[in-house]
Formats: structure tokens, C-alpha cells, sequence
């Protein structure tokens, strides 16, 4: 019977410390693994998360097969590594320390590790107001990435900018960055699809300059001129009609009155005929003093009898 529970425990109690692998309360000490993964040789490796490696004893990592063909760990003063390791194949990890034994199962396939891309160029295009950014990445294997962009300025009122994009371009309209000035721009990577892992490293930082050019100031300048001379003209050409009616509206008013002055009898010899309408006689207008001087040729002939 002792013998019967010593083999059910040999056998069951590497499978019960594995199910608890990512439990908290497993082990204080973790181990972080990334593979690198060429199509000449794929390397795991792996390291101990806030620990010293000298507590690393030694490592193996097994096929999780019938086979359980393992490879013993190269220890690093940082890290461990395996190599020539299967990307098809998931292992189980086994790292003996000195006081605990930890193990962990690794698929080489979810924790790819791919360098940091590189920024081609980054400029600023005057004629559609935008800035461009051309990326470049070299994987054997992860062909299509993720990328994160993170542009700033050097102003403090320019707020960081982070974009995730599928693709090795990316644009950006210099309003949403906040006009001219100086900008600086870094990038990094992350396998997907088929692939999986943690972001790369940063790339190297890259600066660009947004600043209006002369010709473009100079069309702004021109348009507003342009602007300021039709309003103005508009506005001096109302003033001269408003001044030009006044005066007809003064003028007349004056010669009315003038000639109200001068004929005061016109108005008090004029009558109403039969059909209503307001006669004046012009005789009654005229002094005597012109019909005495006139003579006997201004008086009206008397009809002769027969």
C-alpha cells in the first residue's frame, strides 16, 4: 500500500505544482522566458523576475511528449539560455534553486520576442500640411507586427501622441500636433496573429520641424491685404452714396424754400378748377410795376366793330 501511494504521488505531484503555475500564492519567485526565433536556430531565454541568477542552480527544459527529450540551461550572470529548440513544441521549464524548484510550461509560439523597428524618415510635406512617417522591421518569422508611434514636442503645452497601427506608414496633420515647432518621434513592435509576445524595445528617437515657410506667409499676408482693401473700398463707396443723397435731399429742400420766399402770391392766387385740379394764373403773379412799364403793347387788344 505504501509503495501504491509513493507512485501516485511520483507521478501526480509534478502535475498538481504545474496546474498552479498561475496561482500567486505558488511561488514567490517567477521566471520571465522570450523566444528568439531564426530560421537557422531558435534559442528560450529566460530569466528570474527581481532575483539574483546566482540563486539558479541549474535549468532544464523537457518535451511535453512521450519522448520528454530535455535540454539542460547555459546559465548567464543575467539569464539562461536553451538552444536549438523546436517552435512547434511545447516544453515544460524546470529551474532548481536553491531552496525551491519552479516550473513553468512554455509555448515558443506566445512569447516571441522581435527586435525594435527602425524610423526610415520623418518630415513634415508643406504641401498637404501633414507629417509622414515611414517605419521599418525585419522578422524571418512575424512578417506584419503591430507598431505603437509615440510623437511629442518640445513645448509644454504639446501633449504626447501614441498611435497603434497594422502598417509601416503613418500620418499626421500638424493641427492635431499643435502648429510649428519642433517634434520628436520614436516607435516599437508586437507580434500577432499566428505570432505572440511583449513590445519590443524603443526605437532610436527621430526629429522632425514644422515651421510655416515664407511664400506661405507671404500668400496669407496677400489674401488679408486683399481682404482689407475690397472691404475698405466697399465701405468708402456706401459713405460717398449716403453723402451724395444727403446733398440731393439738402439741395432741394433749399431750392424750394428759395422759391417759396421769392413768390409768396403764387400760392394765394391759385385755385381749383372744375375737375379738381389746382390752377395758378400767371397774370396774377406778375407785378403791376411790369405791366406799367410795358406799355400799350402788353395790353390785350379790344375787338373792333364793324
Amino acid at each position: 500500500m505504501a509503495s501504491v501511494l509513493r507512485m501516485l504521488f511520483v507521478v501526480f505531484c509534478p502535475l498538481l505544482v504545474l496546474s498552479e503555475s498561475g496561482d500567486d500564492d505558488w511561488s514567490e519567485k517567477e521566471v520571465t522566458c522570450t523566444s528568439i526565433l531564426t530560421l537557422k536556430q531558435s534559442n528560450l531565454t529566460c530569466s528570474l523576475n527581481d532575483e539574483s541568477n546566482k540563486e539558479v542552480e541549474f535549468a532544464k527544459l523537457c518535451q511535453m511528449t512521450e519522448k520528454k527529450k530535455c535540454k539542460h540551461a547555459t546559465l548567464g550572470p543575467e539569464d539562461f539560455t536553451f538552444e536549438n529548440v523546436r517552435i512547434m513544441e511545447r516544453y515544460k521549464l524546470e529551474v532548481y534553486l536553491r531552496d525551491e524548484v519552479i516550473e513553468q510550461v512554455i509555448d515558443m509560439l506566445k512569447i516571441v520576442k522581435i527586435p525594435a523597428p527602425d524610423i526610415k524618415l520623418a518630415t513634415y510635406m508643406e504641401d498637404t500640411e501633414e507629417v509622414f512617417i515611414w517605419l521599418e522591421h525585419s522578422h524571418e518569422y512575424v512578417s506584419k507586427p503591430s507598431f505603437q508611434v509615440e510623437i511629442w514636442g518640445d513645448k509644454l503645452a504639446n501633449k504626447s501622441i501614441s498611435a497603434t497601427i497594422n502598417y509601416r506608414n503613418f500620418s499626421i496633420s500638424r493641427d492635431r500636433l499643435g502648429g510649428d515647432g519642433v517634434y520628436y518621434t520614436r516607435v516599437r513592435a508586437k507580434p500577432v496573429d499566428f505570432f505572440s509576445g511583449d513590445w519590443s524595445k524603443w526605437s532610436s528617437t527621430v526629429s522632425f520641424t514644422i515651421k510655416t515657410n515664407s511664400t506661405e506667409l507671404l500668400k496669407i499676408t496677400s489674401r488679408s491685404s486683399l481682404h482689407i482693401a475690397v472691404g475698405f473700398s466697399i465701405f468708402l463707396v456706401l459713405i460717398i452714396i449716403i453723402i451724395i443723397i444727403l446733398g440731393v435731399l439738402l439741395w432741394r429742400m433749399h431750392i424750394k424754400g428759395y422759391f417759396t420766399a421769392k413768390h409768396p402770391a403764387a400760392e394765394s392766387n391759385s385755385h381749383t378748377n372744375a375737375k379738381g385740379e389746382r390752377e395758378t394764373h400767371i397774370m396774377d403773379t406778375v407785378p403791376a410795376q411790369s405791366l406799367d412799364a410795358c406799355g400799350p403793347s402788353c395790353q390785350t387788344p379790344q375787338p373792333q366793330m364793324p
